[in-house]
């Protein structure tokens, strides 16, 4: 699996993330990391990349940022219960010990697109 540490390095440095969003962002990736392990997704280069940039997003917008466009709730029938649940539980815990509100169903499921492909990728 490629690092999400080394992920979160390089996308702060190629988005230009302020002290704050940088290291809310590592605290974010090490908890990703963590639930990716516990769901058996692996993310190749490619895909942490991608991972972390939507990270960098999701920390924005929980700093005022305007929020993601709606997508279509069909695309849950897509995800795996274990990786929703997991992702939802994620979102939820960052959200929470920053005192934020919630995430919306959006960001859960955009967040589970990650993981699904992880998990379900022949990628070792």
């Amino acid at each position: 699996m490629y690092p999400l540490a080394d992920a979160a390095r390089r996308v702060c440095a190629e988005m230009a993330l302020g002290p704050g969003e940088a290291a809310e962002l590592r605290t974010f990736l090490a908890a990703a990391e963590r639930t990716a392990e516990t769901l058996g997704a692996r993310f190749d280069e490619g895909r942490a990349m991608g991972l972390a940039a939507h990270s960098a997003g999701f920390v924005r917008r929980l700093r005022g940022a305007p929020p993601l466009p709606s997508v279509s709730a069909a695309l849950f029938d897509e995800i795996d219960d274990d990786v929703r649940g997991a992702v939802a539980g994620l979102l939820r815990g960052h959200t929470r010990a920053s005192g934020r509100a919630g995430p919306g169903d959006d960001e859960v499921l955009l967040f589970a697109i990650h993981f699904q492909i992880a998990k379900s990728s022949s990628w070792r």
